[in-house]
């Protein structure tokens, strides 16, 4: 009997949120209802898209008798789409995958087994980046980074600071042991329209959820122009920096010394971002000479102020 035996038959949730997701939903579901590990229901919930969405998860639906949907009264975010999605989960892990997205055909079979085998509630993968225009694709993960295995919260908490070395993780999609979630009362912060993942890692984390991180890209990351993530503007920042601030408030006791300070660094990270887009919005000679000022005076928020005044020439190119 080998170690994963016990889980071959355990049912997995896959939750998908789709809002406008005509063009991308087919090639999303499909990649899904073709994992090597069959026991699974996929819950489309529709977030009351505007285009034919729901014509085409229907269509899907006819097709496949494991895929259900849902259907929002309104239009809630992805976090309010995948709220409804957990409350309707009937597997014994939960897999958020992006309705713009795919995954391999052994990523979920992978996942369950790496669960399984380290005795962990939380997988990621790496990804495979699939970026705008000609660009070739790429692991979004370097072989190299020492990050692979065991993954503590401070690590996965750091990554999302802009000095931090490690790419983003919070961009990776989680496989989470439903129960866990079920034990913790935890859900989807419905306030945030970026950063919702991370957020529920976090509350995950807090609870005393250990993760794990595959080496192995078996997700695939599409960037697209409306993706949401594409327009991370002020109010979405202030936003997830307000629900940083209030998890670091409402966890601090249960924290470790080393997680309480990686919380601090990502607090005082997102403010050093809102701070340089208040000095370079709207871009102008001014403002590049308050920013010019304060880069020299202020060492740690020059990394900062040059990502945002990248994005700022970028928006100008674009009109």
């Amino acid at each position: 009997m080998t170690k994963t035996e016990p889980l071959k038959n355990s049912l997995i949730s896959v939750i998908i949120a789709a809002y406008n997701a005509q063009d991308t939903l087919e090639k999303c579901i499909r990649s899904v209802c073709a994992q090597t590990h069959s026991e699974i229901e996929i819950l489309i919930v529709d977030d009351k898209s505007t285009d034919h969405t729901r014509k085409k998860a229907e269509k899907l639906k006819n097709e496949d008798n494991r895929i259900r949907l849902l259907e929002m009264p309104q239009n809630g975010g992805p976090g309010a789409a995948r709220n409804m999605a957990l409350e309707s989960a009937r597997g014994e892990w939960i897999a958020v995958v992006d309705s713009d997205d795919t995954i391999g055909p052994d990523r979920l079979e992978k996942m369950l087994s790496t669960a399984s085998d380290h005795k962990v509630d939380i997988v990621f993968d790496n990804l495979v980046y699939h970026p705008l225009g000609n660009r070739e694709n790429y692991n979004y993960l370097a072989d190299d980074l020492p990050v692979f295995g065991a993954l503590p919260a401070q690590t996965y908490i750091r990554s999302g600071c802009l000095t931090d070395p490690l790419p983003n993780l919070g961009f990776l999609k989680p496989f989470i042991r439903r129960e866990m979630i079920e034990a913790a009362k935890i859900r989807y912060d419905e306030n945030l329209r970026v950063g919702e993942d991370c957020m529920l890692i976090l509350d995950l984390f807090a609870y005393g959820a250990k993760a794990w991180l595959l080496r192995e890209p078996l997700y695939h990351y599409y960037k697209h122009k409306n993706s949401i993530s594409s327009v991370f503007d002020k109010n979405r920042i202030q936003s997830i920096k307000n629900a940083v601030t209030t998890y670091r408030k409402k966890n601090e006791e249960k924290m470790n010394s080393e997680t309480r300070a990686a919380v601090s660094e990502f607090e005082s990270d997102l403010i050093r971002v809102l701070q340089a887009k208040e000095l370079l919005e709207p871009l102008s000679i001014a403002a590049l000479r308050r920013a010019a000022s304060q880069a020299w005076s202020e060492r740690e928020t020059r990394p900062h102020l040059l990502r945002e005044l990248r994005h700022q020439v970028k928006r100008r190119i674009k009109g």
